[in-house]
């Protein structure tokens, strides 16, 4: 965390980055934290209104474990898509 008490997880959500957010939570990253203003990483980017990092916060799996996997199936499915696109 910073001076401020923001943690890499309220920057990505300050700044809309829906996949670092991501990444984080799967690493990990504690998105019950509070910075010095008592904002949690969800409140920071609802308060920027970077909505789709807000609603991937209020959603995402509870554990590193869950999030994991569901990287893991969005990547599986991606690749089934360009598969299917090289078919064609």
């Amino acid at each position: 965390a910073n001076k401020d008490g923001n943690t890499a997880l309220h920057w990505a959500g300050a700044k809309g980055h829906l996949e670092c957010a991501r990444l984080l939570v799967a690493a990990g990253a504690d998105r019950d934290k509070h910075n010095h203003k008592g904002q949690t990483a969800l409140k920071v980017a609802q308060a920027n209104g970077k909505a789709e990092v807000a609603t991937f916060l209020e959603s995402a799996p509870q554990s590193a474990a869950e999030e994991l996997s569901m990287l893991r199936r969005q990547q599986k499915q991606a690749e089934q898509q360009e598969e299917q696109m090289r078919q064609r």
